[in-house]
């Protein structure tokens, strides 16, 4: 995969932040000429967020979840969806009025986006993603996974416990193929797992139709020979 750098071109007309935003288009031009399908990679996203580091005025925890997260921890090649939760309120103003700056306007409850992007940034404010409402505090070290330091920015995702409990309480067909190659991929206790599924369902809206889903998840690993035991025996003793 190509590594891609800012334009280098200065101009005496223009001031820091229109340079900042001319140089963000011709990244965005070039990577939009290298994937036609607006998926983004892991490498192109990371080049794509240095214009946000170099607009920051201070500290920020973006912490990605969602097929963002699977990219960014390489369990998938691309995301077409940018998922990012920024658990403090304070890095969350910040980030807003920076990316305020580079021209980025919002575009839906959660999603920014820049004219021109093939792609809209949602962006959750505090613990909850969508209808999710995570247990611990995600800024915590221990409570999200470190991908890269700008400096100002810090790109997390979240640990894959977590990362299966907001797929499963989604529930679509891809999330639950998402939380298998999880599964294949990360060393997770399923016992441990089991008891936090629980505790967050209890926060839930529908705790009912989070226990269908994790029956799914059952059925899908005793079909692939994965010992789901600590799973089925949680799924028969809970009654939401």
């Amino acid at each position: 995969m190509p590594t891609y750098s800012f334009c280098t071109y200065t101009y005496n007309t223009l001031d820091h932040q229109t340079q900042l935003l001319y140089d963000f288009i011709q990244l965005t031009e070039h990577i939009h000429t290298m994937s036609p399908r607006f998926s983004i990679s892991k490498t192109d996203l990371l080049d794509f967020l240095d214009s946000w580091e170099q607009a920051l005025s201070g500290e920020v925890l973006a912490v990605a979840c969602g097929g963002t997260a699977l990219t960014l921890n390489e369990l998938s090649a691309s995301t077409k969806d940018v998922d990012l939760l920024i658990p403090d309120p304070e890095h969350y103003q910040r980030l807003i009025k920076a990316l305020k700056g580079l021209g980025y306007s919002n575009v839906s409850g959660f999603g920014w986006a820049i004219p021109g992007s093939p792609w809209i940034f949602d962006l959750f404010r505090g613990q909850r993603i969508f209808q999710t409402e995570l247990l611990d505090a995600i800024h915590e070290p221990g409570n999200h996974r470190i991908i890269k330091r700008y400096g100002n920015l810090t790109i997390g995702t979240l640990t894959p416990q977590d990362l299966m409990i907001s797929k499963l309480f989604r529930g679509t067909a891809t999330d639950g193929q998402d939380c298998m190659t999880i599964l294949n991929a990360e060393s997770i206790d399923l016992k441990a797992f089991a008891e936090r599924y629980k505790e967050t369902a209890g926060y839930d809206i529908d705790p009912a139709k989070c226990k269908k889903h994790l029956n799914y998840l059952i059925a899908e690993l005793e079909e692939s020979s994965i010992d789901a035991t600590n799973l089925k025996i949680m799924s028969e003793e809970w009654i939401p």
